[in-house]
């Protein structure tokens, strides 16, 4: 009756989770009740859920592709099959940041178990994330994160 959708890799309770709920009305209501009996917080707000969908989008493109794709606004758009300004629009009203910010969020978390992989240099994590050059990734990664990459995959590597 349930279809759940999670950030790929993600438990359920680490982050927002879109549920379809493909029930009659009285059972869909019953549902409901015992999800916001339990805790949960249900949002049938129109725009958060296409912001959420947006999100999922998102973090399944840079989570499953091998090489992040060039034109990845272009991609979330035939995704969910809407105009690509309109979607940018509700994500930035509902979130207070962009579409953008959020490929480069993604980026760095995939970056980051990348490097903590250990089997690809800095510059062919670049490359795979389609960042322009190695310096620009670096900087973005380390705008985030407080670290360079190589700092990073360094501490990380004392760690193990």
């Amino acid at each position: 009756i349930i279809n759940t959708y999670l950030y790929p890799g993600a438990a359920i309770d680490e982050y927002p989770t879109l549920l379809q709920i493909n029930a009659k009305p009285k059972q869909r209501a019953a549902i409901l009740e015992k999800l916001r009996n339990a805790g949960v917080v249900i949002s049938d707000n129109k725009k958060e859920t296409l912001a959420l969908k947006i999100r999922l989008v998102v973090s399944d493109i840079i989570e499953t592709e091998n090489e992040t794709p060039f034109n990845l606004s272009v991609l979330i758009a035939d995704k969910l099959e809407l105009n690509y300004t309109y979607l940018s629009n509700i994500f930035s009203e509902v979130y207070k940041y962009t579409i953008e910010q959020h490929i480069i969020q993604c980026k760095v978390v995939k970056a980051k178990k990348l490097l903590k992989a250990g089997h690809l240099s800095v510059k062919q994590i670049a490359s795979v994330l389609r960042y322009s050059s190695p310096a620009h990734f670096s900087y973005q990664f380390k705008s985030i994160t407080g670290l360079t990459p190589t700092e990073y995959k360094r501490t990380k590597l004392l760690m193990q």
